[in-house]
């Protein structure tokens, strides 16, 4: 088969697999629901109610669903994968992750697995309403061009105040993030589209990780294997 792409498209509640070849002519589609969905109501390792407002992300839905979709969309196109020369991905914005410097999302570590605001934050994600309502009074104060860029004010969803909620209400998980994600689908292609927090922080380069894309992630076939890292 002649070279092919992968499209990934990261939704709120699923994934959407396409490829495309170089005539720009769809070869094959899937898609899959994320196994836990939106979290809520509680975290999937607890039983405390998540404040109102919250919206988080299990990431290893993104890994599962994501090889699930692209199975199917292999399998409709005839390809085995070794013909995709390329990988591109789209998510809800503003999607925030925070992971350590290996790209661990630091809600799989144990010492902060029971942190909400260690886990990813949908784009839906309201718990950062004071410090929205913050950065805008000192956007203003300050008479800051770009608010006219963008309706006149910064948005409850938008990564900034998410950040910004996370260094206030749990320092702990913001002084052991060495990246902040705002891709909701930096895992699932082995990418870390990460903001440095600081100089320290170089930016490494993106490399999909397509053995991981082509296992056969049936339901049946889930196991816990996070893709390699280098």
């Amino acid at each position: 088969m002649a070279a092919i792409s992968l499209g990934l498209d990261f939704g709120t509640e699923s994934v959407r697999a396409i490829l495309v070849d170089t005539a720009g002519r769809q070869r094959g589609i899937g898609s899959c629901q994320f196994a836990h969905g939106q979290l809520t109501d509680t975290l999937p390792s607890s039983q405390v109610p998540l404040p109102t407002g919250y919206a988080l992300q299990h990431p290893d839905d993104w890994l599962d669903a994501a090889a699930i979709a692209t199975q199917s969309a292999l399998h409709a196109a005839g390809s085995d994968g070794d013909d995709v020369v390329g990988i591109g991905v789209d998510f809800t914005s503003c999607t925030m992750l925070p992971t350590d410097r290996e790209g661990t999302p630091l809600c799989q570590l144990p010492q902060f697995r029971d942190n909400p605001l260690a886990w990813p934050k949908l784009w839906k994600h309201h718990g950062a309403v004071a410090q929205t309502d913050r950065l805008n009074a000192v956007a203003r104060q300050r008479d800051e061009s770009f608010l006219q860029r963008y309706g006149g004010t910064i948005g409850l969803e938008w990564l900034l105040p998410k950040i910004l909620e996370t260094i206030e209400s749990a320092p702990e998980v913001a002084a052991s993030a060495a990246r902040i994600g705002s891709d909701a689908a930096a895992r699932a292609a082995r990418p870390d589209a990460s903001a440095p927090l600081g100089p320290e922080h170089g930016r490494r380069r993106i490399e999909p990780d397509r053995d991981h894309l082509r296992q056969d992630r049936s339901p049946q076939r889930i196991v816990a294997d996070p893709p390699r890292r280098k």
